[in-house]
This record gives structure tokens, C-alpha cells and sequence, in this order.
């Protein structure tokens, strides 16, 4: 597949499509990017890319004929939408595996067939007995905490906390008579790596989540489409039609009793991604190619020994009702650029000094080239250092190069990892 320069197809509008875009270019085997429908930075400010707006993302069939139109060798859904939808029954055939993510029950249950440490978990359909479950539950024990989650797809928000138990049944009442999700938002900062994720743990959670889920797949998948990876180390078995050739994203808690499975996503987080790439120093288009040509046993991971955080700024209202086509301002001209329009370098040398990138998720440039705002997060301000300090301090000062009405950022971001000396002040 990598024998000829490859024409790429990246489906999406946000930071984490930006961010996509920004590391596949970079590839040498990459030849052109088109971004479908895509955002104000990717249209203008990313090398060998543009943009075509007006198609649906979610219309597969046309963005099938627009592959097929374009000649598009490779193509990358970035939300989790596309994919559990069914993308791949137009681009290749196979999507059951993608139910890792679109369906928490299903997820659930897969991580009790393989034995995959996970919180306690029940599955409901039906609103009265999932109350009368959590009566139950409370009756038991009056302190007993939960989490209620929706089992599809929730744009990253169906989670709720309930603190009390009329909380936890409205709760039930919206998720399953209503279909709202709740006010939480998507993630608004990120940081890597963690100091929780020593050498240690990080053993345990390959042999505890990751071997386990990986064979589990590979046991679940009579079409199989790769080889499995050869450290998993474990027998062979007969294959049900569940396939998976993608991006196998966990989410994982550290608990006293040792690392649980939270949930599965099959695409790159957000703003996970644009915390990630900036690391990966490996080619990630020569990692796709091996992952759908069944190669990756000969590949090597490389990421860099530095630190990146991630700061979202996000519009006035969010998550909740907020304006769009608001102006953004920057104080240094070259900031526009996430990528340097007038030499198709990668970074404007300004930004390579400050160490500092811009991904813009909800952002459009109208038809005088005037970057607005469209979206509730709107930009994503990275930065990567050789320290968390570093990395923390250096995107908040990106943050403060930006301006637009209403604009509002978490101030804590890797707080937890940092002493309290060492946070961004709130000024």
C-alpha cells in the first residue's frame, strides 16, 4: 500500500482532525490531504491540504463517491460517529468490532467475557427496574456510589455522578425517556505523560486491559484482518464476525485494588490527540498502512521523552447554548498559523521558538479569510517542552496570545501533577 504516495481522506471538523492532518502530512508517503468538512485551520494552514465543505459527514455513500471521485487511497474517520454508524460498510465491509465503543453494554459484557478488570456493572432497558436496582443498591449499602452512563453514543457526555438518588433518577428519566446526555462537557485540557503511569502499572495494564482485550478481539473475529500482535501470547480459538482494524483508544482508572477498564473507544480521543501526536515520533500514516496491512509486529513505536498539555478554549455559554462567528484575535500574527502559510513549513519559526501549536476545532474562515468561531470548543493550544512544568506554563501562554468574545479555559490543567507553586495563576 505504501508503494506509491498515498492520497488521504480525513473525516471530521475538530482539534483532533487538525491535529491528524498536521502529523500525516508530515509523512513522506503521503502525497495529498483532503478534509471533509474540516475547520478554519485545516483549510488554509496545513501543507498538501484543503478542505471540501458542503457534504454531510455523515452522508457515506457520497463521501464514498467523493473517495472514489479523488482517488483516495487512505482514509481516517476522527469522531466516533462514523465509525460506529457503519463507515467501513461502504469503505470495506466489516464494522461489528466498532460496537466496542457504540454500545457500553456490549463493552461491559465483552470485558467480563475476557476477564478484564472492570467496575461492577448491570444493563437496563427498562426505566423502573434500573431504579429498582439503585433502591436496591442503597438499601444495601446508603453510601454505595454510581455512575450511569448511556450506551450509545453521547458526543463524549452521557456520563452523569448522581450525588443523590433523586439526582441518579433523573438521571435515568433523561438518558432513557429524553435522550439528553446532560450538561458535562467534552474534555477541556489534557496532558502527557502521567506520572501515575509508572513502569510498573503500565505492565499491569497491558497485561490486565490491553493482552486480554486485544485477544479477546482476535478470539471474537472470523474476519480476521491483521496478525495478532506477537506478545499477546495466547492460543488460538474459533472466531465470531466481530472484526477491529483501527485506533483502539482505553480508558483506564488506577484504583487501590489495581487498573480498571473504564470504557473503550475506537478513534483518537480529543483532545487526547493532539496531546499524543505531537509525541509520536514513529510515521503515523506507516503505522496505519502496517495496521490494515496486518504488519504491525514490525514496527517500532517511537515517542519522544518530552511533555506536552493541552489547553481547550472554548466558547462563552458552552456547554451550554453559545454564540458563534465571533472573531479571533491574536497577539503575535504569526499565531494565526498552526502550520506557516507563506514557506509550507510546519511551524512558522516563531512557534517553533515558543514551542507552542494551534488546532482549531470550531473555527471557519468566511469569505474575506476572517477566522470566526462556529463551535463550543473552539481551539486547542498545545505545547511541548522537555518538562510538565514547562509544557503547562508554555501553553498558558499561548492561551493568553488568543482572544474572542466570551472565551473561557479550564485554569488547572495537570494540576494534579504539579505542585501548587508550579500552576498557572488565574489572572
Amino acid at each position: 500500500m505504501t508503494q506509491k504516495q498515498l492520497r488521504v481522506l480525513i473525516i471530521g471538523r475538530g482539534a483532533r482532525e487538525h491535529a491528524l492532518a498536521i502529523k500525516i502530512a508530515q509523512s513522506n508517503l503521503v502525497r495529498s490531504i483532503v478534509v471533509i468538512p474540516g475547520n478554519g485551520g485545516t483549510e488554509k494552514y496545513v501543507p498538501k491540504t484543503r478542505n471540501i465543505d458542503g457534504i454531510d459527514e455523515n452522508n457515506y455513500s457520497k463521501l464514498l463517491q467523493v473517495a472514489k471521485d479523488l482517488k483516495i487511497d487512505l482514509v481516517v474517520p476522527g469522531p466516533d460517529a462514523p465509525i460506529v454508524d457503519g463507515i467501513e460498510d461502504f469503505f470495506r465491509g466489516f464494522i461489528k468490532a466498532a460496537q466496542i465503543e457504540g454500545s457500553k453494554a456490549f463493552s461491559k459484557n465483552f470485558m467480563a467475557r475476557h476477564k478484564i478488570p472492570t467496575a461492577a456493572y448491570a444493563n437496563f432497558t427498562d426505566i423502573l427496574k434500573a431504579k429498582k436496582y439503585i433502591e436496591d443498591r442503597l438499601e444495601e449499602d446508603s453510601s454505595y456510589r454510581m455512575v450511569i452512563k448511556a450506551s450509545g453514543l453521547a458526543a463524549g457526555k452521557g456520563v452523569i455522578i448522581p450525588e443523590t438518588i433523586d439526582e441518579a433518577f433523573q438521571a435515568l428519566e433523561d438518558m432513557m425517556l429524553d435522550g439528553d446526555e446532560g450538561p458535562n462537557t467534552n474534555g477541556m485540557g489534557c496532558y502527557a505523560p502521567v506520572k501515575v503511569a509508572t513502569s510498573s502499572i503500565m505492565e499491569e495494564i497491558e497485561r490486565l486491559v490491553i493482552k486480554p482485550t486485544i485477544y479477546g478481539l482476535w478470539k471474537e473475529s472470523k474476519h480476521f484482518h491483521f496478525t495478532l500482535p506477537h506478545f499477546v501470547g495466547l492460543p488460538a480459538y474459533e472466531r465470531s464476525d466481530t472484526p477491529f482494524v483501527g485506533m483502539l483508544f482505553t480508558g483506564i482508572m488506577v484504583t487501590k485494588s489495581g487498573p480498571k477498564c473504564l470504557e473503550y473507544n475506537a478513534r483518537f480521543g480529543d483532545p487526547e490527540a493532539q496531546t499524543l501526536l505531537p509525541l509520536l515520533e514513529s510515521d503515523l500514516v506507516d503505522i496505519m498502512c502496517a495496521c490494515i496491512d496486518g504488519n504491525l509486529q514490525h514496527l517500532d513505536l517511537i515517542m519522544s521523552k518530552k511533555f506536552c498539555a493541552t489547553v481547550i478554549l472554548a466558547s462563552g455559554g458552552y456547554p451550554g447554548p453559545y454564540k458563534k462567528g465571533r472573531s479571533i484575535n491574536f497577539k503575535h500574527p504569526c499565531y494565526y498559523n498552526s502550520v506557516c502559510s507563506s514557506t509550507g513549513e510546519f511551524l512558522e519559526e516563531y512557534l517553533v521558538k515558543a514551542h507552542v501549536a494551534f488546532m482549531h476545532a470550531g473555527t471557519k474562515l468566511d469569505h474575506k479569510g476572517v477566522l470566526l468561531t462556529r463551535g463550543g470548543r473552539v481551539m486547542a493550544v498545545t505545547a511541548t517542552m522537555d518538562t510538565l512544568e514547562a509544557a503547562v506554563k508554555t501553553a498558558y501562554i499561548g492561551v493568553k496570545t488568543v482572544s474572542f468574545e466570551g472565551m473561557h479555559f479550564r485554569k488547572d490543567i495537570a494540576h494534579r501533577s504539579l505542585p501548587a507553586s508550579k500552576c498557572p495563576d488565574e489572572e
